[in-house]
């Protein structure tokens, strides 16, 4: 019995986790360095009410500049309290979400360099913003239109998912197979909309799909495409990091997520945040998870909507408590984030209009109410299950 118990708060996260070491066959160790890295400095993530920031921009010298965009808000430039800091207030008015820091730095040899820092003040409420579902017509139409509804709910974080399809990118990739032209840089219109409404955006990172890769080519051609979103869009006020394409539940997912994470920080640039979701097959998962050192936000995906009759039996909506608990006791062990999942779509079998009833939602949302604090929750998702449909359908009435 003792052997159970240890090995339940283990897998909680309730006791010291060792790191989990798993070959994978591939690493980024011999990735070539992409310059000097521009670091902001503060001492925490997790900010309060009325609490003055002060963050120290290190790593070059040149003419900088610095702006803080507020949840909600339009981003707004700060000035330095002296050569290298930069302060700002946490207000009583403002709203709760991510507050995202950007530091540009212009060498004397013309070179830009950017840094990144993000700081949590309350809660977030994150969506999966899905280009492949979009409309194919007018998309900067239907981006600002997303946007309004989005934040009318009081959304304040949007996770551009996925970055690359299987027919093309959603920017303008010089690396993937195939390419797209400016005009069709959705990653643009959506980090240049979010920026001017104030809402967070982390961008989800996966290898090129738009051509067969070999299993062990693609952490190299993730990174290589990763490095290649920050340096070209991380100027954005509203890009705060990154999201991997890839969930998991077993140690090589863990040991794929802390060298994404190691390469993100140690190469790119250490204040981007990375998030991840992670079913719960494996309990353990939760707190080798937590133990990754760079990783900052944990998506509970409990992946439990029932398919059927027999799997609502065995999975009741209830237990999204049982799992989400696992991750949140692990995770803010460690003092990351994490953020409960509710899934929104369902089978065609199981409702007419592919949606979740609003009694299986409320049950999804008072499950989560029912587990350890979370730092948020993303829905999974309104963009594709509710807004687009509901544009169809309205076209379709038209």
């Amino acid at each position: 019995m003792r052997c159970l118990f240890a090995l339940i708060l283990f897998a909680a996260g309730c006791v010291s986790v060792e790191k989990v070491t798993y070959r994978l066959g591939y690493s980024v160790s011999g990735y070539a360095d992409f310059g000097r890295v521009v670091r902001i400095e503060a001492e925490r993530f997790r900010v309060d009410v009325g609490e003055r920031v002060s963050a120290n921009v290190s790593g070059a010298y040149g003419k900088m500049s610095a702006r803080l965009m507020r949840p909600l808000c339009v981003p707004e430039r700060l000035l330095p309290l002296d050569e290298h800091t930069f302060t700002f207030r946490v207000d009583p008015e403002d709203p709760k979400g991510l507050y995202v820091l950007t530091a540009v730095v212009r060498t004397k040899s013309g070179q830009k360099l950017i840094g990144k820092r993000s700081f949590l003040s309350g809660a977030v409420l994150a969506d999966f913003f899905r280009p492949d579902k979009m409309p194919a017509e007018n998309p900067a139409i239907f981006v600002p239109q997303y946007l309004q509804s989005f934040r009318a709910l009081g959304g304040n974080l949007v996770i551009f998912h996925p970055s690359v399809g299987k027919e093309r990118p959603f920017y303008e990739s010089g690396l993937t197979t195939k390419r797209v032209v400016p005009a069709s840089d959705i990653l643009e219109l959506v980090l240049r909309e979010c920026s001017r409404r104030g809402i967070a955006v982390l961008v989800s990172i996966c290898w090129d799909r738009t051509t067969e890769m070999a299993h062990e080519e693609r952490l190299a051609s993730l990174c290589n495409l990763a490095a290649e979103i920050y340096f070209r869009y991380g100027s954005y006020p509203a890009f705060c990091g990154f999201y991997l394409y890839q969930k998991g539940s077993n140690r090589a997912f863990v040991e794929l997520v802390r060298q994404v994470a190691a390469f993100l920080k140690r190469r790119i640039n250490p204040g981007l945040l990375l998030a991840c979701s992670a079913y719960v097959d494996d309990p353990l998962v939760a707190g080798y998870l937590a133990a990754v050192d760079e990783l900052d936000i944990v998506v509970a995906d409990t992946a439990l909507m029932p398919l059927s009759d027999e799997e609502q039996t065995y999975y009741p909506v209830r237990r999204v408590a049982d799992f989400t608990r696992m991750f949140a006791t692990a995770a803010r062990t460690y003092g990351k984030m994490v953020i409960g999942s509710v899934e929104l779509s369902a089978l065609p079998s199981l409702s007419a209009n592919r949606l979740c009833s609003s009694t299986v939602v409320r049950d999804q949302l008072l499950a989560l109410a029912a587990s350890i604090p979370l730092d948020g929750l993303v829905l999974s998702s309104y963009c594709a299950d509710v807004f687009v449909r509901r544009e169809e359908t309205a076209a379709s009435a038209n």
